[in-house]
């Protein structure tokens, strides 16, 4: 049976130093496995940061991988724990990881998924 895979993206936040935590825990919460926090701190000058709406130089940098599907809801939960839609609170974009291709297990841990395709007789394809 052939698999069809849904494309995975790879949401970045830039957030205020510990707000970090907290998008890691909406993850959890959601069955979201696939994130890595970075402590970070920019180089910017005060006005780039005003700019950009970013404030502080100190930073978490958290990297989600999501199924395309889980997506919007996922960054609506997120924007509105963190307020990203104030000034100064953080930024969040996406990036597609089409090129991405390992066995389904894997495949679906970066997604976010816990289910696993079944083929015509109902046996998993592990």
């Amino acid at each position: 049976m052939e698999t069809a895979f849904e494309p995975i993206k790879l949401i970045v936040y830039i957030v205020n130093r510990n707000d970090g935590q907290l998008i890691e825990e909406i993850c959890t919460r959601s069955g979201i496995y696939g994130h890595l926090m970075l402590r970070g701190r920019g180089t910017a000058d005060n006005s780039t940061l005003t700019l950009l709406g970013l404030g502080e130089t100190e930073k978490d940098i958290v990297f989600v991988t999501v199924a395309r599907s889980r997506m919007d809801e996922l960054m609506q939960k997120v924007s509105a724990k963190l307020e990203l839609d104030k000034p100064g609170r953080g930024i969040a974009f996406s990036i597609p990881l089409s090129s991405v291709a390992s066995q389904f297990n894997t495949y679906a841990a970066l997604a976010g998924k816990t289910d696993t395709p079944k083929d015509d007789k109902g046996a998993n394809n592990d």
